[in-house]
């Protein structure tokens, strides 16, 4: 049962097509994409009155820590022998 309704989602088109500029951002190929679910998810926190500080501070927290994260990924592959 599960099968067969996988298999037809699969299969079913969207009446829309998705812009390339999303499927870059938040694609399968994007090794950020999970910092920018995070960073989404706050800019959208946004918009609703009770957690604008919240979002506010968690974007810029997150932003930071990306840009860190990023930051050590390359320190750590340039003084790490290619295999």
């Amino acid at each position: 049962m599960t099968e067969a309704v996988v298999v037809s989602f699969l299969l079913f088109e969207l009446p829309f097509q998705i812009p390339p500029i999303l499927i870059q951002i938040y694609g399968p190929e994007n090794p950020n994409r999970g910092w920018y679910y995070i960073l989404t998810v706050c800019v959208l926190m946004l918009f609703f009155r009770n957690y604008r500080r919240m979002g506010g501070i968690a974007f810029i927290f997150f932003l930071c820590a990306m840009l860190i994260w990023n930051w050590l990924q390359e320190l750590y592959r340039q003084f790490t022998p290619a295999e």
